[in-house]
């Protein structure tokens, strides 16, 4: 089996949504797989409100 792998760096940019928090925003790379956190801000996120 071959394998090709890449040592040079690699760059690559998004734009995000507006109900993205992207001072939060975390991202780590680890055993070549690369996870992003996208927090949303406080006005999208769900409210529950009681109904009686």
């Amino acid at each position: 089996m071959r394998r090709e792998r890449s040592y040079e760096k690699f760059y690559s940019a998004l734009t995000l949504p507006a109900t993205v928090d992207a001072g939060k925003a975390k991202a780590s790379y680890k055993n070549w797989v690369l996870e992003v956190a996208l927090p949303k801000t406080e006005v999208t996120k769900k409210r529950t409100v009681k109904v009686e």
